[in-house]
């Protein structure tokens, strides 16, 4: 994970005015715009080393994740490919 994911989440903080809620994922409902703030925190914890994720492959991704509040934070992850993925 890079400072740059941290400034990018950061960025979003700078047009807040412009929405109330944060559309995060598929058929999940609306998540108060405050949840970026948390994001936040846990990137910096993650980059000050004062935090650690877990490796986790799903059926979607491989690679790390740091969890906290309900929230997830995925770093170093990758996409798998169903095509070369023999383990199934």
């Amino acid at each position: 994970m890079s400072s740059k994911v941290s400034r990018r989440i950061k960025k979003i903080t700078s047009r807040e005015n412009e929405f109330d809620y944060l559309a995060v994922g598929h058929g999940k409902p609306l998540r108060d715009k405050n949840m970026i703030l948390a994001y936040i925190e846990m990137a910096e914890k993650l980059l000050n080393r004062d935090a650690k994720g877990t490796y986790e492959t799903t059926s979607i991704r491989r690679g790390w994740v740091y969890r906290e509040n309900g929230l997830e934070l995925w770093y170093k992850s990758k996409c798998r490919d169903k095509r070369a993925d023999t383990s199934t």
